[in-house]
């Protein structure tokens, strides 16, 4: 490679190099679906959800309830490379596996639950499809803020969402127990709780470069190389 083309070459690294891995929050109050209330709440095959302004997420209970929580990604780019799910504990009846799952139904249909009839299809979506994750869950206080580090599955989803909408979060209590009971002290409802968030790592060097910025590096690419053969005419 002539030397022009060296420093061309590394000038483009320099420059999709200026961007670095950040750490990113995002939690659920940020830009609610639904007035008032957090991006969160549970759903059940069986039990009428009769609070208009509920974003408790109550999960668990003989499998009667189980939880979501949606993320609004639309304002990050770049690549996601790991990722944890922060969520305060408040009640628990016992030492629990804790499932996450992925969530098809949309967030704006997710966040109807407040005032609505039981769904058994809604339900089922939140406890099945892929695994974000197992977690064995032991009993402590209710303050304590629990995070579950989230595996390939979920970092696929994130990504697959990154400047386009919001990602959800299907829980659901395997087996017997009840996690997160009482949570409707929730800040979206009035309560002095915890704002459930997704710790991201973003990678934002994987970011697309501007068209602008693609063509003004090709044309120096191409006037070094040019310059450097008229050297050797």
């Amino acid at each position: 490679m002539s030397s022009a083309l060296k420093f061309a070459a590394a000038l483009a690294l320099t420059v999709s190099g200026a961007a670095h891995a950040a750490l990113v929050s995002i939690d659920t109050s940020l830009n609610p679906l639904q007035p008032g209330t957090d991006n969160q709440g549970w759903w059940s095959a069986t039990v009428t959800n009769s609070n208009l302004t509920n974003d408790n997420y109550i999960t668990g209970t003989n499998d009667t309830y189980r939880s979501f929580f949606s993320f609004d990604l639309s304002g990050l780019s770049g690549i996601v490379t790991s990722a944890s799910f922060e969520v305060r504990r408040y009640d628990q009846t016992a030492p629990l596996t804790l499932g996450l799952f992925d969530v098809s139904t949309p967030a704006a249909t997710l966040v109807t639950t407040r005032g609505s009839a039981p769904n058994p299809t809604i339900f089922a979506d939140l406890g099945s499809g892929d695994s974000y994750g197992m977690f064995e869950v032991a009993t402590g206080a209710s303050a304590d803020v629990l995070s579950f580090i989230l595996n390939g599955n979920a970092l696929a989803g994130i990504n697959a969402m990154l400047g386009a909408g919001y990602f959800s979060i299907g829980a659901a209590v395997q087996g017997a127990g009840t996690i997160f009971a009482w949570s409707s002290q929730e800040p979206g409802n009035g309560g002095p709780g915890y704002t459930q968030r997704l710790m991201l790592t973003v990678d934002q060097t994987a970011a697309v470069p501007e068209p602008a910025s693609l063509a003004l590096l090709g044309l120096g690419l191409l006037g070094l190389a040019l310059s450097r053969r008229r050297g050797k005419g």
